[in-house]
C-alpha cells in the first residue's frame, strides 16, 4: 500500500519511509523469530541431554562404587568371621578374645569354613524392569552394563553350617582326609566351648 500510494502520486516515498520501515521489521520477525526461537530451543535442548548424559552416568557410576565397597566389606566380614587355620592356632595359643565366641544363640554357630574359593555376593540388587521403546537411549546401555557385571567376592572362606548340614563326610586318601579333618577340627575347638560343643571320635 505504502509503495502503491507513492507510484499513484498520493505520498511522497520520504512519507513512506515509516510504512515501509514498519512493514520490512514485521516481515523480517515473521520470518527471523521462529528461527531464534528455534536454534534457541535446540541449544537448551542439548543443554539439558548433555546435564542428563553427565548426571546418569555420574549416578550409575556411584551404583558401582557402592557395589564394589559392599564387595569388599563382605569379604573382610567373612575374612575375619572364619579366620585361617594358622590364625586359628594363634588365638588358642595366645588366649585371644575370640576364643569360644560362638555360642548356641548366634547365626553362625556349628559354621566353619571349608576353604577358600569365589562365591556370590550377599545381596539382592533390583534394576528397573526393561520396557519397549521406539527411541534409542544409550544411558539404557549403561544400566545394562551394570546389571550384567559380575558381583562375586573373591578368595573368601567358603563356609558349611552343621546346624543345617549335619552329615558331611571327606572324599580323599587317608593322609588328605586326615589333615582336612584336623584342620576343621582346630575351627570347631577354637570357635566353640567345650560346654556348647561335645565331640566324640
Amino acid at each position: 500500500m505504502a509503495i502503491n500510494n507513492v507510484t499513484s502520486g498520493k505520498s511522497t516515498w520520504t512519507q513512506a519511509i515509516p510504512s515501509l520501515i514498519t512493514s520490512g521489521v514485521m516481515c523480517m520477525s515473521v520470518f527471523l523469530w521462529p528461527t531464534i526461537r528455534k536454534s534457541y530451543q535446540k541449544s537448551l535442548r542439548k543443554k539439558r541431554e548433555k546435564l542428563r548424559q553427565e548426571k546418569y552416568s555420574a549416578y550409575i557410576q556411584k551404583i558401582r562404587e557402592n557395589i564394589k565397597d559392599e564387595i569388599l566389606s563382605q569379604q573382610r566380614i567373612l575374612k575375619n568371621k572364619f579366620p585361617s587355620v594358622e590364625e586359628c592356632r594363634q588365638i588358642i595359643n595366645n588366649k585371644m578374645i575370640m576364643l569360644w565366641e560362638r555360642s548356641p544363640e548366634d547365626e553362625d554357630f556349628l559354621s566353619i569354613s571349608l576353604g577358600f574359593g569365589n562365591m556370590p555376593m550377599f545381596i539382592d540388587i533390583k534394576f528397573p524392569e526393561e520396557h519397549f521403546t521406539l527411541e534409542e537411549d544409550n544411558l539404557l546401555d549403561h544400566l545394562r552394563e551394570l546389571r550384567m557385571e559380575p558381583r562375586i567376592l573373591m578368595n573368601v572362606p567358603v563356609a558349611l553350617s552343621f546346624q543345617k548340614n549335619n552329615i558331611f563326610g571327606v572324599v580323599g586318601n587317608d593322609q588328605e582326609t586326615h589333615r582336612y579333618f584336623n584342620q576343621l577340627l582346630l575351627q570347631l575347638i577354637t570357635h566353640h566351648s567345650y560346654s556348647d560343643l561335645k565331640l566324640v571320635l
